[in-house]
């Protein structure tokens, strides 16, 4: 596994909804909210969501399909409601343009570079210090999903990791706390 510059990244719950409300109300920045919400609510990688067809959202049934993985797999995840009410408003804020899920203004398939340049922008706005990328947005996911209770095995597929030891190293990086209070706090 190559390793960032940069530690693994998770936002609170309150950073991320400035950076939902910093999108505004207009199409693209609607269509910019939907996008941020599949990273954070379904784990997406940037390349996954903007790959998306619009026939790969099942929104009434809550899941998404992911066709085109890193790797070439495929998976299916859920899709709770809130990121529904995301791709349903951007949606419904434009006519259909095309088969991707979040076009461009012209019908074509946005870029991993947009995303890239939109994020430090948007915490800008949002007035937050962090450093805003898009697989920060991955790792909240799968630091809640742990937080919640759910097993490694599970949260590894809902990434679409082939080796568990890639989403182990996830969560170690984020929570090294948590093994020393798990082992010092023993009866």
């Amino acid at each position: 596994m190559k390793h960032s510059k940069f530690p693994p990244q998770v936002y609170t719950k309150d950073e991320l909804n400035r950076i939902l409300m910093a999108c505004g109300g207009h199409p693209n920045g609607l269509r910019n909210r939907a996008i941020i919400m599949m990273g954070y609510r379904c784990g997406l990688r940037c390349a996954e969501a903007l790959a998306l067809h619009r026939s790969d959202i099942a929104l009434d049934q809550g899941h998404v399909l992911i066709q085109r993985g890193k790797g070439g797999k495929s998976r299916r995840i859920g899709l709770p409601d809130d990121a529904a009410a995301a791709v349903r408003s951007t949606w419904n804020a434009e006519p259909m343009r095309g088969e991707w899920a979040f076009p461009t203004s012209s019908a074509g398939k946005l870029c991993t570079s947009y995303v890239r340049t939109l994020l430090p922008r948007l915490a800008r706005r949002a007035n937050i210090a962090k450093r805003l990328h898009f697989h920060g947005l991955r790792h909240t996911f799968a630091w809640e999903l742990s937080q919640e209770g759910v097993p490694m095995p599970i949260i590894q597929r809902a990434l679409g990791h082939s080796s568990l030891n890639t989403t182990a190293v996830y969560l170690d990086h984020l929570a090294p706390h948590d093994v020393i209070n798990a082992t010092r706090n023993r009866a």
